[in-house]
């Protein structure tokens, strides 16, 4: 009988550095398409209407594009957990 590690069972832990930088460099992106600057995306702060829909859409992109889980958006963007079930 073998010993099985943690990541034996459930694969590779996400780098969450890693995610930060796919999240920055999907925000951009999204900014570049829609002309907004990728900072008003990125702010925490309540900005225009077209920078919320513009975090959605990066948020949507993160999830269906990259295949993570709702969890690991979060993570990566850093918002509440109802953020990316709402985008």
């Amino acid at each position: 009988m073998s010993v099985q590690t943690e990541e034996d069972l459930w694969g590779r832990p996400p780098d969450f550095r890693r995610d930060r930088l796919a999240a920055a460099f999907v925000t951009s992106l999204v900014g570049m398409t829609m002309d907004i600057p990728a900072q008003d995306i990125a702010s925490r702060r309540r900005t225009t209407a077209a920078a919320s829909r513009g975090r959605q859409m990066a948020i949507y992109l993160a999830h269906v594009v990259l295949g993570w889980p709702l969890w690991r958006v979060a993570a990566a963007f850093g918002p509440g957990r109802r953020t990316p079930r709402h985008a």
